[in-house]
């Protein structure tokens, strides 16, 4: 997302397979969640199972590089 001289970035590892990106109604705001499921998998299975004992990890970092900064 740029916009007034600024950059956002998402970086996301392998594990974020899914994301969603949007604008609340009457908002300048962008929002962007990054997801572990699609938004059907409670319908479909689609979710991350971890079992007992087991771990996972997941690892998103977000960036705001302004105009003239380096990152």
């Amino acid at each position: 997302v740029v916009a007034g001289g600024a950059r956002v970035e998402l970086e996301a590892d392998a594990a974020w397979r899914w994301m969603q990106v949007f604008t609340p109604e009457g908002s300048d705001a962008v929002c962007i969640e990054p997801m572990l499921a699609p938004t059907s998998a409670l319908v479909d299975g689609g979710v991350v199972r971890v079992e007992p004992g087991q771990r996972f990890e997941a690892g998103f970092s977000i960036r705001v590089v302004t105009e003239g900064a380096d990152r």
